[in-house]
């Protein structure tokens, strides 16, 4: 229940502005850790070659899948959670986390 609640009320929640600026300067391969609906997706700069959004929660992953059809970068949605991270050590150049360090 809270994901659908959750996607209806994320855009009410936090501006565009703050999340801009957290993903300013990025380059290379990024992991999103928890990226929820894909939120940030739309808002990485054209230097980032490709990001890894990782979510647990099959509702939010879905919405986050339609909306890496849909952004500037090439995005990758998959299953998991901050417990077990699917990237190697040394081979991510940035990773993200907004709003989930709670379930961190």
């Amino acid at each position: 229940m809270f994901a659908r609640a959750w996607a209806l009320l994320a855009p009410r929640v936090g501006a565009d502005a703050p999340r801009r600026e957290m993903l300013e300067g990025l380059t290379g391969e990024v992991l999103e850790v928890g990226c929820g609906e894909g939120r940030n997706f739309g808002l990485y700069p054209p230097d980032v070659r490709r990001v890894t959004g990782v979510e647990p929660e099959p509702y939010l992953r879905r919405l986050a899948g339609i909306a890496a059809g849909r952004a500037p970068v090439d995005i990758t949605v998959i299953a998991g959670d901050a417990a077990a991270l699917p990237a190697e050590s040394g081979s991510c150049d940035a990773v993200v986390a907004s709003l989930v360090l709670c379930s961190v």
